[in-house]
């Protein structure tokens, strides 16, 4: 299921391909960021071509705060990052996947026609409702939309 922006939960406080941290970095960091999160994604949105017909998808982990919660932040850091693999996976080597918030993500990749596009969101939440974190009292799948 993929829905509109929403969700605001913070795990981590560095860019893609940083290690992940917890905690609540300063404003001025988190607007750099974001800044730099949104022209990352700008670059590899052009770099796909402007005569390209793309798929283009946001995908936010739900109750991220939770999962630390219950699971502990470490298993919090591995569901982001479980989820950045398979997003990389499904985009493959000419897609797109940009993470650009703690738990919020953009995945996009060149289609041929619209309908594609209704086949591509279901691979990718099929992907994405096959993950699992562990709790004390088994696994639990990991909620996106």
């Amino acid at each position: 299921m993929f829905g509109p922006l929403n969700g605001h939960l913070r795990t981590s406080s560095k860019r893609l391909g940083a290690p992940l941290t917890h905690g609540n970095p300063p404003a001025e960091h988190t607007a750099a960021m974001a800044i730099s999160n949104l022209a990352g994604l700008t670059a590899q949105l052009a770099s796909l071509g402007e005569d390209t017909f793309v798929a283009l998808f946001y995908v936010d982990i739900r109750n991220l705060r939770s999962i630390n919660r219950i699971a502990g932040a470490e298993t919090g850091d591995a569901t982001i990052a479980a989820v950045l693999e398979t997003i990389q996976a499904w985009a493959g080597p000419k897609g797109v996947c940009r993470r650009l918030w703690s738990n919020e993500f953009v995945a996009a990749k060149a289609i041929d026609h619209t309908q594609e596009s209704i086949d591509q969101a279901s691979d990718l939440r099929d992907r994405l409702a096959a993950l699992r974190f562990p709790t004390p009292v088994g696994h639990s799948p990991i909620a996106t939309a």
